[in-house]
């Protein structure tokens, strides 16, 4: 199965869910090495953020002032990505790749890194001595070996979303349990009874107090869109769900 691709300048669509992995390196100059990768990535559960696009850009003027703000949408907003993947081939330096793996050695650590570095890349010694900043990135060789390295990285995400997901619901289990109220939920925002699993959440944390829901954990469990739960919903059917989210 392909895998889901936004390439630029396409927007960032509308209840993205899913691990996402931002295809950083060359886009001029050099092979298209982002499609190679991409096949090598059939049937991962990745949404890959191609930078490159479907024709030729200028290195000056708007449509390249329009290239750098999509990239920095993309990668200055950590909550967006799970996984920066980095990928140095031998046929052009790629300086400002070398300036994006700057920063994102320094992001988050719940931001992911992998790096793929050719043989034959002119600065690869730099880039191995600058990946030990973060001592869990292992700099590799081919395009396979790192779509290797995407997809553990991605089970490793889609593995701590499920968990932190567990977490806040078993947060607010516990107050079913203890028969506490049920909160006043703002039925403008559901419809025949049925909230978003987010308003709900949030109705009974708010009340009562439980783990912080994050923006990565709700967009890796699908949790974006309007998916229904039910008002009256009770600790045995809170864990049915649950299992269906995650």
């Amino acid at each position: 199965m392909t895998i889901p691709v936004i390439t630029a300048p396409d927007p960032t669509p509308d209840g993205l869910s899913g691990v996402t992995v931002f295809l950083a390196g060359g886009i001029s100059g050099c092979a298209d090495w982002q499609q190679m990768l991409i096949a090598k990535l059939t049937g991962t559960m990745v949404t890959a953020v191609n930078p490159r696009r479907p024709y030729g850009i200028a290195m000056e003027g708007p449509e390249a002032v329009d290239q750098i703000a999509w990239e920095r949408r993309w990668l200055m907003h950590p909550h967006q990505i799970d996984i920066i993947s980095f990928w140095f081939p031998e046929e052009t330096l790629c300086p400002i790749t070398l300036l994006e793996l700057g920063k994102a050695l320094m992001l988050p650590k719940d931001v992911r890194v992998v790096v793929g570095c050719h043989p034959n890349y002119q600065r690869r010694f730099d880039v191995i001595e600058q990946c030990k900043e973060r001592p869990e990135i292992t700099v590799v060789d081919t395009l396979h070996d790192l779509a290797g390295e995407i997809r553990a990285a991605a089970f490793q995400a889609q593995a701590e979303a499920s968990s932190d997901l567990s977490v806040c619901c078993n947060s607010i289990g516990v107050h079913m349990q203890a028969g506490r109220p049920q909160p006043d939920f703002d039925l403008d925002k559901g419809s025949n009874g049925l909230l978003s699993f987010r308003d709900w959440y949030e109705a009974w944390s708010n009340a009562y107090g439980g783990e912080a829901l994050s923006e990565r954990t709700e967009r890796i469990c699908g949790l974006t869109g309007s998916t229904p739960v039910g008002l009256g919903m009770h600790e045995p059917e809170l864990d049915i769900a649950a299992q269906e989210l995650i």
